[in-house]
């Protein structure tokens, strides 16, 4: 029994073993072609595309943009550039920059530290201080840390049902949120929202308060953050009141939307939102639906 059992305890380790190595994080320097260079760990390496984790988000890299992987070189995550300097002889020093004095600036050079008078220099220009950031452009967007999304819109819908010719359009806006911890894999987002509608006519006025729970589903295209799309579904109620010079009608009926959307217009923490809406409203003797554009911004807290 026991020389059946080590060839089992033998496989079990090695596949524990590769699970441990293929879930680690491997530390890597990122050199792009433009001299912009990173400390971040490696998540996935294929032959097209780099994955990385940099200060605690995840980044798709092309490999057509970059110079050079280093991966001897490990460290907290950091940033820099790499310039190169011509000297006044012809010769060339490639570098980052350390410090600088009035006369003289400071690299840090694979051989180690070179101190360069600057009457020597041919091109002080090309030298880059600071630290650059990776452009928002390149997040992996099935990968990120769910954001808690807080928004307004505004909608013009086009009314179906008994009461078209008299209430033809119904026009108004809403806020909703979006928390974080109702996010499931970057993909779907349970969220809530509060809008009101009027439809006026010539005889009154239709308006509806209507307060629903959706369910979203979001979808990026080819790793493109311009092609974001989002379909949703919600249910709730909806205080209806029909108001004309002389009375006021109201009553609580429930409520179903469905929306289909694109959301690629990103610009810091601000996302547009743009969405074909349909939305029915079930009374008791007639249903009221309408369907048309919304249009909303929202702000990733």
């Amino acid at each position: 029994m026991k020389n059946r059992l080590k060839p089992f305890r033998i496989l079990n380790l090695f596949f524990f073993l590769l699970l441990f190595l293929s879930g680690h994080l491997f530390g890597a320097e990122i050199v792009f072609s433009n001299g912009e260079a990173y400390i971040a760990e490696t998540v996935s390496d294929t032959e097209k595309q780099l994955k990385v984790k940099w200060k605690d988000k995840i980044y798709t890299l092309y490999k057509s943009d970059l110079a050079h992987v280093d991966y001897s070189k490990k460290g907290e995550d950091t940033s820099y550039y790499y310039s190169t300097l011509e000297l006044q002889d012809g010769s060339r020093i490639k570098g980052v920059f350390a410090e600088e004095s009035s006369d003289e600036v400071t690299l840090k050079t694979e051989l180690g530290f070179l101190t360069i008078p600057k009457a020597n220099l041919k091109n002080p220009s090309a030298l880059r201080k600071g630290s650059p950031s990776l452009s928002d452009a390149l997040l992996d967007p099935e990968a990120q840390h769910p954001e808690t999304k807080l928004g307004i819109y505004g909608d013009l819908l086009v009314n179906f049902g008994p009461n078209r010719n008299l209430f033809p359009v119904s026009y108004g806006g809403g806020i909703f949120i979006e928390p974080a911890f109702l996010n499931w894999n970057q993909k779907w987002q349970i969220g809530f929202r509060s809008d009101y509608l009027s439809a006026p006519g010539p005889n009154g006025n239709f308006s509806f308060l209507t307060n629903q729970a959706y369910a979203q589903y979001n979808k990026v295209y080819k790793n493109d953050p311009f092609l974001d799309f989002f379909i949703n579904v919600g249910a709730g109620v909806s205080d209806v009141r029909y108001v004309t010079g002389y009375t006021t009608s109201a009553g609580i009926d429930p409520a179903l939307s469905f929306q289909l959307g694109w959301q690629g217009i990103k610009f810091g923490k601000f996302q547009v939102r743009l969405s074909w809406k349909n939305q029915c409203i079930f009374e008791r003797t007639s249903d009221i639906c309408m369907s048309g554009l919304e249009a909303g911004i929202l702000l990733r807290l």
